[in-house]
């Protein structure tokens, strides 16, 4: 049971840092290259699905900072996709 207990807060931990990595690496901030401009080129072009397939997964990495404009973008985003 403590071992589990370990695991799961290990698991915790690596998806804090890897939220931390992927703002830190700007995947969803203003750089070029990033998740939400991929998906606002392909939504541009048409391909919807390809675009949330994108985006989604790399919003979900998030676990906290919603409140922030990148966030709060990659959100509206994701609902016009939906």
């Amino acid at each position: 049971m403590l071992q589990a207990r370990r695991g799961d807060r290990r698991g915790k931990r690596r998806e804090l840092e890897m939220s931390q990595e992927a703002a830190d690496d700007g995947w969803l901030g203003d750089g070029g290259g990033n998740a939400v401009n991929g998906a606002r080129l392909w939504q541009s072009q048409g391909k919807r699905d390809k675009a949330r397939e994108l985006l989604e997964p790399v919003y979900e990495w998030f676990t906290e900072g919603f409140d922030t404009a990148d966030l709060i973008d990659a959100k509206a985003l994701l609902d016009q996709l939906a």
